[in-house]
């Protein structure tokens, strides 16, 4: 939705539009999902951990909390988001 069109999954093209887009804005993007990607300073990271079962109302809202207490703490975006990802994702497997 950010890059303003639709794809129907996650594809190489996917990849490279979302890399070039986060770059273009010198912004950190963590894209959820199975797996999670996150754009940022390079080289691009995938987060392998989760449950399917994470794909619930309120599952996101955690994330960001977790994110905002780390960026609070004084971590770069990119490690909050690396940091903060991957414990979110261990997490929803520990609890499933």
């Amino acid at each position: 939705r950010l890059l303003g069109h639709k794809f129907p999954q996650r594809t190489m093209e996917w990849f490279q539009e979302v890399k070039k887009w986060a770059e273009n804005r010198q912004i950190t993007l963590l894209a959820k999902g199975g797996p999670t990607f996150l754009f940022g300073t390079p080289p691009p990271y995938v987060i392998p951990f989760g449950d399917p079962g994470m794909a619930t109302a309120g599952s996101g809202d955690l994330l960001s909390g977790i994110l905002g207490a780390l960026l609070a703490q004084g971590l770069t975006a990119d490690d909050a988001a690396l940091f903060g990802a991957s414990l979110h994702g261990l997490a929803g497997e520990k609890a499933a």
